[in-house]
């Protein structure tokens, strides 16, 4: 009786190690490191928040733009505020300035004119007036390999400032 007993306590033991230490793994992977750094600018028109989170630099000679968007409870958000036409982001209201090259750089398209972007219907645009986020990623030429950062000028925005390309 005694062994079971002990046989039984040392696999509750080992059950709450494995269990703290699985806890303890996701933890450490959702804790930001240092290296993150946040990039933001408020909007003028219609209070929305514009956070780079990432500009990541791709293998195709291309580089990804991720942005989180986020509206202003109370304050009504549209299209037109976000820099988007209709379901995409407007040509014209999000590109990126390499300054040591000068050189701006526009969002890449397909054969179609349509932008190689996040797409946001009606609805999910609308639900940034509860101030519920919306992350968007457009893909843009990417710059020489020597260009380490770059500034991304977002509508209706002032222009952000050294964000650096990832690998």
């Amino acid at each position: 009786m005694y062994r079971s007993l002990f046989l039984s306590a040392a696999c509750l033991l080992a059950c709450g190690a494995l269990a703290s230490s699985a806890l303890l793994a996701q933890t450490q992977e959702a804790a930001p490191t240092a290296s993150t750094a946040v990039y933001s600018s408020q909007g003028s028109l219609e209070g929305v928040t514009f956070t780079v989170t990432r500009l990541k630099r791709n293998t195709n000679g291309t580089v990804t733009l991720s942005v989180k968007l986020q509206g202003t409870p109370g304050k009504a958000v549209t299209s037109k505020g976000i820099g988007f036409s209709g379901e995409t982001p407007w040509h014209e209201d999000y590109k990126l300035l390499d300054l040591a090259n000068k050189k701006r750089y526009f969002m890449l398209e397909d054969s179609n004119g349509n932008c190689l972007c996040t797409h946001l219907t009606a609805q999910e645009i609308s639900e940034l007036n509860s101030g519920k986020p919306r992350d968007i990623n457009i893909k843009f030429p990417a710059p020489p390999d020597g260009v380490k950062s770059i500034v991304v000028e977002l509508p209706h925005a002032e222009p952000i400032d050294d964000v650096p390309i990832t690998n």
